[in-house]
Formats: structure tokens, sequence, C-alpha cells
């Protein structure tokens, strides 16, 4: 099977060689690949950016509004600004 890969072949072309369904060609593939992945665990990504966004008190970011584009204060499970809200497109939620 592996060859088959060397040489350009699709998991559906093999599977049809094989008389199995792709997802087993799919399956073995990245069975041998879990084989030699490297023994230590890469390094999570930098928040960086992330915690400096984040007001002190954790409730709020500095965060661009998804309508008008500012960078404003908004709670950390809204994306658009309070001012935007109140449009009639809104229908005024705030």
């Amino acid at each position: 099977m592996f060859a088959m890969l060397d040489k350009g072949m699709s998991a559906g072309q093999i599977a049809e060689v094989m008389k199995v369904t792709r997802g087993a060609v799919m399956g073995l593939k990245f069975r041998e690949y879990g084989k030699n992945k490297p023994s230590s665990p890469p390094e999570p990504p930098k928040l960086d950016r992330v915690s400096e966004n984040l007001l002190e008190d954790g409730s709020h970011w500095h965060r661009k509004c998804l309508k008008c584009g500012k960078t404003v204060v908004i709670p950390k499970n809204q994306f658009i600004c309070k001012t935007c809200k109140e449009l009639p497109i809104f229908g005024g939620m705030a």
C-alpha cells in the first residue's frame, strides 16, 4: 500500500485495487504515521496577543466590533459594540 502511495495513487485508487474502503486505506496510512511521530509533544501556541487584549478583571476584551470595526471594550461573550446594537438593523437590542 505504501508503495502505491509513494507512486502518487490516491486513497480511492488504492482502495479499488485492495478491495477495501477508502476509509480503511486512510486509517492504515495514519495509523502507520502515528508510529513514527516524534516523542515530544509540540509546544502550545503562545497566548500573548490574547492576554494583552483581556482586561485585568477578566470579564471584558479590547476587541474590534464586527459591525463598525472600532476597537472598543466589549464583554467576553459579545462581538458587537453597544452603539451598533442600538441601530435599527439589530432591532435596538441593547
